[in-house]
């Protein structure tokens, strides 16, 4: 993380542009980011977060002395005992009160998170946000979310995409069937920031769908709603009902409501 964001390459390998997004959305101009290595950002973030937690591993290097346990160690376990425990909450909520319910809870859970992230945002930086500070909340909230959040954030001269490989609010190895639940956490923040941004498009391109067979999930921002005729149709059918209907309201074509 740095004090001002710098240019990033145009990646030429397919696994690189991928894991910026270049693949679904290309730069205009030069592409800037504030963090350009995620693994190296803080301590524990270099922990591979999909694989359950090897407590054996973390005993033995102990050795029964506790002071051998280091700043990254503490920072992943937390980040995946909290993941972890999320969603089996989840899911006994969800046989005590129903799917339906649960679904609601969070989707009104996600307009108040990014509401009140976004507005944070704006006291700091103004309305509208420019887009290097929507950049850098958002680098800011996923490294406060701990070593789970992998994002790669950057923004050029009309948008700012982030590109996750892995987040604290997907499910954890065991339990990917459970991806409707972030996805709908996530709708409820992405409608929001357009709640508090009049003239914001924003919207989650790629996901990890209900049953979770990827990890990946991919957003974008802008205030030029040509952006999304640069979409492939896919992304574009992939935006959730709810967000699709306030992108038309603002000038975005293309998107069936």
């Amino acid at each position: 993380m740095k004090n001002e964001p710098s240019p990033i390459a145009f990646l030429t390998t397919d696994e690189d542009a991928e894991l910026w997004g270049f693949d679904i959305l290309e730069p205009v101009g030069t592409p800037m980011a504030w963090v350009h290595d995620w693994k190296k950002v803080m301590p524990g973030f270099d922990r591979p977060m999909q694989s359950p937690l090897d407590l054996v591993a973390i005993m033995e290097g102990m050795q029964g002395d506790l002071s051998r346990l280091e700043v990254g160690d503490l920072l992943a376990a937390l980040c995946f005992f909290y993941r972890a425990d999320t969603f089996e909450l989840l899911d006994d909520f969800e046989l005590a009160v129903g799917r339906e319910t649960v679904m609601q809870v969070l989707r009104e859970r996600g307009i108040k998170a990014g509401s009140r992230g976004w507005t944070s945002s704006q006291h700091m930086y103004g309305k509208p946000l420019p887009l290097d500070k929507v950049a850098l909340y958002q680098d800011t909230v996923h490294m406060l979310f701990g070593p789970n959040m992998q994002p790669n954030t950057w923004f050029d001269d009309e948008k700012v995409v982030c590109s996750r490989t892995d987040c604290t609010f997907s499910p954890p190895s065991d339990m990917r069937e459970k991806g409707e639940l972030c996805r709908t956490l996530c709708g409820g923040m992405t409608d929001a920031y357009m709640q508090c941004e009049p003239d914001l498009l924003t919207a989650r391109l790629v996901d990890i769908g209900e049953e979770g067979k990827t990890t990946r999930c991919l957003h974008v921002w802008t205030y030029t709603p040509d952006v999304f005729d640069k979409l492939p149709e896919n992304c574009r059918a992939n935006i959730p009902e709810t967000t699709r209907k306030i992108l038309g309201e603002r000038g975005a074509k293309g998107l069936q409501v």
